[in-house]
């Protein structure tokens, strides 16, 4: 197995990116009340999101054309050995259709951690404490989830460890 260093330097900036997509979407939901913030964070959001965009967009046209001889070139794109930044490729599309429609329609009305229910087990239904449950064992399963959502929320967040 081996990675490219401008693959690994992609992931990175990419997860970096994510992140700061995300902190900036909750910031937005906790400054509503200021209409000029809001115009500038929505405003760095989307340059963020673009600039996300045609950067992936341009390193993965990039590294699919190379290729040793011509006729390679024009099988590139459907070589085994780019199935994975294909795959990736698709992912992304699929989060970025997510971030746009959260920027079109907003986020979800949460007033509680989804995660920990707020009634007894027994007054919720068999049904809806298997989906609590499952969602918590997906979330919990997935590697750096959690620790991802404790830093996004602790930077938006007034806690006893301001980052800001």
């Amino acid at each position: 197995n081996n990675i490219s260093a401008q693959t690994l330097i992609l992931l990175t900036v990419h997860l970096m990116l994510l992140i700061f997509d995300r902190i900036f979407h909750k910031w937005h939901y906790r400054n509503s009340s200021r209409p000029a913030s809001l115009k500038l964070m929505d405003a760095f959001n989307v340059i963020i999101l673009l600039a996300e965009f045609f950067w992936v967009h341009l390193f993965i046209i990039i590294e699919l054309a190379k290729a040793s001889n011509p006729r390679e070139q024009k099988i590139a794109l459907h070589s085994d050995s780019e199935i994975a930044l294909c795959f990736y490729y698709v992912l992304w599309m699929l989060y970025l259709g997510v971030c746009l429609t959260q920027r079109k329609h907003g986020l979800p009305a949460v007033d509680h951690d989804t995660l920990r229910p707020t009634q007894p087990p027994d007054s919720m239904g068999i049904w809806i404490e298997k989906i609590h449950t499952f969602s918590w064992y997906a979330h919990y399963a997935l590697p750096f989830v959690d620790d991802l959502r404790v830093i996004i929320d602790w930077s938006v967040m007034p806690t006893s460890l301001d980052l800001w």
